[in-house]
């Protein structure tokens, strides 16, 4: 009995030592009408274990990739990347100007004060949906969109 109690007990105490990422300040860059693309950003603190994000879609947008942005000749260039690594315990901010999503082919028009809900594939572990909130510029404190999807 003692050996059930003490398996029982090593199973949830491993269960609950599992934490994923979380994601906070999700918000999208309001876009003229029309404009051929917005600009998705947001905190994300990690887990207890490594992640990498691997995709992303919406059924707001045709396509959402990942961006980075880096220096070529003297030049700021963005290119998409396959994949986002989030170490454990580590906080990565997607920002203007730094890593970030491209939100392509809008299916409606979207104003500030509107949601969308991004779907992040990681490369281990289930779909993860994150509210992202449509503003003219980045949410403060008060602000905050921490929304966690499971």
């Amino acid at each position: 009995m003692r050996a059930i109690v003490a398996a029982l007990l090593l199973a949830a105490s491993s269960q609950a030592v599992a934490k994923d990422p979380t994601i906070e300040r999700a918000w999208i860059r309001e876009a003229p009408p029309g404009a051929p693309a917005m600009a998705g950003f947001m905190a994300i603190e990690g887990g207890s274990r490594d992640t990498e994000i691997v995709g992303a879609h919406s059924a707001d947008f045709g396509r959402v990739e990942i961006h980075e942005m880096l220096e070529e000749g003297g030049v700021m260039k963005m290119r998409p990347i396959e994949r986002l690594e989030v170490p454990a315990g580590a906080r990565l901010t997607l920002a203007p100007g730094a890593e970030h999503l491209m939100l392509f082919e809008a299916k409606r028009p979207l104003a500030a004060g509107d949601m969308v809900t991004i779907t992040f594939e990681l490369s281990k572990g289930d779909p993860v949906d994150v509210e992202f909130a449509v503003a003219k510029g980045a949410p403060g404190k008060q602000g905050d969109h921490a929304h966690h999807g499971h």
